[in-house]
């Protein structure tokens, strides 16, 4: 599965296997509250700490060694500033799944890089990973997302009440999946 996890590139985007190096990259935009609107986290409290957040990452599997875990950061072609990251969790026991996860800074939202992002990740897991299935879970109130997903060909698959907690209220989400192998079928 090491072979899925590589530096890749579409017509506007690089997407760079993460390391530790990219913290220093990252930490400022990934200070704007905007980003946990519709998913729990926080900004990280210092460029120390998602050092070593993206230092266990680039490791490439959980610390169960049950998951493959690929997080690419994403730049446009031509810039060395980052506009966000995309992520891919592969269960050992169910190498044909991935589950998709991005967050992309917002001054580049509504530009067309998440869509081309996670196209490129799909396109690559299928190839290298075999991968036929792949699954995202969106607050059900993040119409951007959601719309993005629908443009991937990607079905809203199952509805998961109060599946978080965060910002003082719960927050249900959508599953969605999008299946290679029926689609090929079609």
């Amino acid at each position: 599965m090491t072979d899925a996890f590589v530096d890749m590139a579409s017509e506007r985007l690089r997407l760079e296997r993460i390391c530790e190096a990219h913290a220093d990259q990252m930490f400022a935009g990934l200070q704007n509250p905007q980003l946990y609107t519709y998913f729990s986290g926080q900004p990280p409290e210092s460029i120390l700490a998602l050092r070593k957040r993206y230092s266990r990452l680039a490791l490439g599997e959980s610390p169960a060694r049950d998951e493959y875990w690929h997080n690419w950061i994403m730049k446009r072609e031509n810039s060395s500033v980052p506009i966000g990251f995309l992520q891919s969790t592969i269960k050992k026991d169910a190498p044909a799944k991935a589950l998709l996860a991005y967050v992309l800074f917002p001054e580049y939202w509504g530009m067309g890089y998440a869509r081309e992002g996670l196209g490129t990740v799909i396109q690559h897991l299928a190839k290298t990973a075999k991968c036929s299935r792949f699954e995202a879970l969106i607050d059900t109130r993040n119409r951007r997302s959601i719309h993005l997903l629908e443009s991937l060909g990607f079905a809203q698959v199952e509805l998961i009440q109060a599946a978080d907690f965060f910002n003082g209220a719960s927050s249900d989400e959508f599953r969605f999946r999008l299946d290679l192998k029926s689609q090929s079928n079609t």
